[in-house]
């Protein structure tokens, strides 16, 4: 089992201030997993989807090593469930040694492009029942 490595405050944000000035604070260089997005990766993620008994539906990945006993659950940003890169996120999180969880607590997979964006009157509403 893996163990988390401490992070790096000051070079995480050199990098996102160097993107932020180069208009793309979303996904700076280097970013994980490759900046490639969930959707284009379907066939290649390495978790699946399971609906809990509660009907609680999750994106589950099993560590490398099955008998490890650390997890993560993971929660996701506006994007939602299936925003994004998300899932590949997981991966990438489960590939250091950890069962990854991350519980679509939005529901329906949602996400604040499905609500019609921040602009949007309806997108507005959407955040703020969350």
């Amino acid at each position: 089992c893996a163990t988390i490595p401490p992070l790096t405050r000051n070079s995480h944000h050199h990098t996102m201030a160097a993107e932020e000035s180069k208009g793309d604070a979303c996904c700076p260089a280097g970013s994980h997993p490759e900046l490639i997005l969930d959707e284009s990766r379907q066939e290649s993620l390495a978790g699946k989807v399971v609906t809990l008994s509660s009907g609680l539906v999750t994106y589950q990945v099993p560590a490398p090593d099955a008998d490890c006993k650390k997890a993560i659950v993971l929660i996701y940003d506006v994007h939602g469930f299936s925003g994004g890169r998300i899932k590949g996120v997981c991966d990438a999180i489960a590939a250091q040694g950890f069962h990854v969880v991350m519980p679509d607590f939005y529901g329906e997979s949602a996400g604040i492009n499905d609500k019609g964006g921040f602009s949007s009157p309806e997108g507005v509403a959407w955040l703020k029942t969350y």
